[in-house]
């Protein structure tokens, strides 16, 4: 195989030169290579991700930089005495972050089961 052909996404070459790149025959990898890369790379595993707990579901909703920017305007309205500024502000990025909860909680709890 050539240097370009390896420079190459794998969809755009052929059967034979991936096959020889990836030293795999068309039934599979030989038991030799196989063990070979068992003991080089480990087991193909997916790795136990932690439960999302609501809380940090919750917080993680103010991390975005829009939110941490009307957050910012909300405070410059309350400094200017904008009462009513600052409260529609906080009031729209509160609705916005309780609802990226819901939504993200709900799909965290239907992807468990």
């Amino acid at each position: 195989m050539s240097a370009a052909d390896a420079r190459r996404p794998f969809w755009s070459q052929s059967i034979d030169a991936l096959a020889a790149e990836l030293q795999s025959r068309p039934d599979g990898l030989s038991s030799a290579h196989a063990a070979t890369l068992l003991k080089e790379v480990g087991p193909n595993r997916l790795e136990e991700l932690l439960e999302p707990h609501p809380v940090g579901l919750l917080l993680r909703q103010f991390t975005s930089p829009l939110v941490l920017i009307l957050v910012a305007g909300a405070v410059v309205a309350l400094l200017v005495r904008e009462w009513i500024d600052a409260a529609i502000i906080l009031a729209i990025v509160l609705g916005s972050s309780l609802l990226g909860f819901a939504q993200e909680y709900r799909a965290s709890v239907s992807s468990e089961s």
